[in-house]
């Protein structure tokens, strides 16, 4: 991992910018809660940043540029919060893709790893955790964003107890987030995610990839040297991102600069045209 990726600024955006205007088709791949919404207690509350919305709806409309939404959120949950007509997603950590006409299909999940993430939920609701749990297809979470120090320490030491073991046998992995713990399928991530989607396009597509949590790492990792990966976070943390981004301000100026680059002329240069 890099430390502390540069903030995307001068020569390299001026660059990246430059290609996209000049290609006929490009990719736009965001996480959703931490970079396109905030991070709330009540998650069934997390809209999108003011402007964030109009200005997706204005890429998809626009068709020189394929939107992906790749989160760990079932995909219909994110496409209910986005509220953008047509958004494709990936949900689930890659188990459940949505299309942009909204039919859904989902991957089959392992046996074992069905009786691991029911046995862990059976444990955690016995433990009175059922208010911080949250069941996805193919995962089971537990959060404590919003708790006092005393109760999230309590939550975060019982979700690590009672996680960890079944994590053992091979199927299911565990893997923190910001806020939380979550135990998944092991093929879960949304490394597949990207790859698949990048398998669908040509070659030397211009794209990128814009997420915070530790959860986008690997997609990250995918993207280099094929893509711009970008951490959105205000502070500096080693990640597999060639450059940063601080804020949901930035994320916003980055779309609108996205939108405007794909509705320029690509004048007489090659570039990445087809």
């Amino acid at each position: 991992m890099d430390a502390h990726p540069p903030l995307l600024r001068g020569l390299m955006r001026d660059e990246f910018f430059s290609r996209l205007v000049r290609s006929s088709r490009s990719l736009l791949l965001l996480d959703y809660d931490g970079t396109l919404a905030p991070f709330t207690p009540d998650r069934a509350r997390a809209f999108p940043y003011p402007g964030v919305q109009e200005v997706i709806e204005k890429l998809i409309e626009g068709r020189r540029t394929r939107v992906v939404i790749v989160s760990g959120r079932e995909a219909r949950e994110v496409a209910s919060l986005l509220g953008a007509a047509g958004v494709e997603v990936f949900g689930s950590h890659g188990l459940v893709r949505r299309s942009r006409d909204g039919s859904e299909s989902v991957r089959e999940l392992p046996l074992a790893a069905r009786q691991g993430l029911d046995e862990a939920r059976r444990v955690l609701t016995e433990r009175g955790h059922t208010e911080r749990i949250e069941e996805k297809t193919g995962c089971v979470a537990v959060h404590w964003r919003g708790l006092d120090e005393g109760e999230r320490e309590i939550v975060q030491k019982d979700g690590l107890s009672v996680l960890e073991p079944l994590a053992l046998p091979g199927d299911l992995v565990l893997r923190p987030f910001d806020g939380g713990l979550e135990l998944r399928v092991r093929e879960a991530t949304k490394a597949g995610a990207v790859t698949t989607v990048l398998a669908e396009e040509r070659e030397g597509i211009v794209a990128a990839y814009l997420g915070d949590d530790y959860t986008d790492e690997d997609a990250f990792l995918v993207l280099r040297g094929r893509g711009l990966p970008v951490l959105v976070r205000e502070d500096g943390r080693s990640s597999q991102a060639t450059c940063r981004i601080r804020s949901h301000e930035e994320v916003l100026l980055f779309l609108e600069d996205w939108a405007r680059a794909v509705e320029e002329d690509r004048g007489t240069g090659t570039g990445d045209r087809e």
